[in-house]
């Protein structure tokens, strides 16, 4: 009994060890129809059965569609299990393991099996959570081979990995394909931008993709918060300011003065009398000078804080860097007169016609 004992350990360890590495291959491969062939076939050796299925649940549809087919006849890819419908399809209704002994007397089998010799056969669902992701089964084609408790098991630790690698594989595909468009998307507007004649008639269209460029420039670029006293003392950087302004370190920022960073230090002074009148300032557009002396725009939204008095105890507020949106808007004024003056030559032309 000991001996027998030791073996069926030494078994369990072995098909743990094999199912470690087939899981190690699977969750390496991102491309979704090699992914799931080989999910289908590294199964099939584990569980030491003749073939196998696998098939992806269609919540819309409420079927399975049967996406690989390895080691049967016939080709069942493209067939289709409605829940209840087949093994696939039962438990795909269920959620819950099948194992049949022989699937030839079983009263639900599939009628497209049939021309295919299958025994024993054994099915788990594929979920992430409690979402039903697909079916996969393994079969025997020998009469004596019978599915144990144990293989439902080891297969259903089979399938929760090989339910994330499917979901990992189809995000990847799907970001495969968003950048397939995106780099689509860029090598038009380069093309756009490199025909100059179809400018007119396409006009309206590039301000308005320009516009959403800008804005989502505008929207991404880092935003630099400040605490500073009416005397321009700076109380407080955040890191996106320290870094905006090119600052070795905050203690180095901490020891200027809030209007040597202006380019025109009246412009501070005309925030202030605004500040202190209306108590708010909002996307304030001004040139600041960094640490290396670089000239840069910036937006500056602010706030006074006061005592309970209603005495100023400082200024808070906010700094997005927009150089290049500016530089945007320069380049974008270029293309404009460019196309006033494509107009008024044409215009001339028709006139001298």
């Amino acid at each position: 009994e000991r001996a027998r004992l030791i073996a069926v350990e030494r078994q369990r360890a072995d098909e743990m060890e094999a199912l470690r590495a087939t899981l190690t291959e699977l969750t390496a491969e991102l491309e979704l129809q090699v992914l799931l062939l080989a999910i289908v076939e590294r199964a099939s050796v584990l569980l030491e059965g003749a073939g196998g299925e696998l098939g992806l649940y269609d919540p819309n549809e409420g079927k399975v569609e049967i996406v690989v087919s390895y080691g049967f006849q016939q080709d069942y890819i493209g067939t289709f299990h409605k829940l209840g419908e087949g093994a696939m399809g039962l438990v795909a209704k269920t959620g819950e393991p099948l194992i049949l002994d022989d699937y030839q007397t079983w009263k639900g089998r599939a009628q497209h099996y049939e021309q295919d010799e299958i025994h024993a056969i054994i099915a788990v669902p594929l979920q992430l959570g409690k979402r039903l992701i697909g079916v996969i089964t393994v079969v025997a084609e020998d009469e004596s081979r019978r599915f144990s408790d144990l293989d439902v098991n080891l297969l259903k630790l089979f399938g929760q990995q090989a339910a994330i690698s499917i979901e990992n594989a189809r995000l990847f595909e799907n970001a495969q394909m968003e950048i397939a468009e995106r780099d689509k998307a860029e090598r038009e507007l380069r093309r756009y931008q490199e025909q100059l004649e179809e400018r007119v008639a396409e006009r309206t269209r590039e301000l308005q993709k320009s516009e959403q460029s800008y804005r989502n420039l505008f929207n991404g670029v880092p935003v630099g918060i400040y605490r500073t006293t009416p005397g321009g003392e700076i109380l407080d950087a955040n890191p996106g300011l320290i870094q905006m302004l090119g600052y070795p370190s905050k203690d180095s920022m901490l020891t200027e003065k809030a209007g040597s960073m202006y380019v025109d230090p009246e412009e501070r002074t005309s925030m202030q009398a605004v500040l202190e009148r209306e108590g708010l300032i909002r996307d304030v557009e001004m040139q600041l000078k960094r640490y290396d002396g670089q000239v840069i725009w910036v937006t500056n939204t602010a706030r006074v804080v006061k005592d309970e008095s209603g005495k100023v105890l400082h200024y808070e507020g906010s700094m997005q860097d927009i150089s290049e949106r500016k530089l945007a808007e320069i380049e974008l004024q270029k293309y404009q007169e460019q196309l006033e003056d494509l107009v008024e030559e044409r215009t001339s032309e028709l006139r001298a016609s």
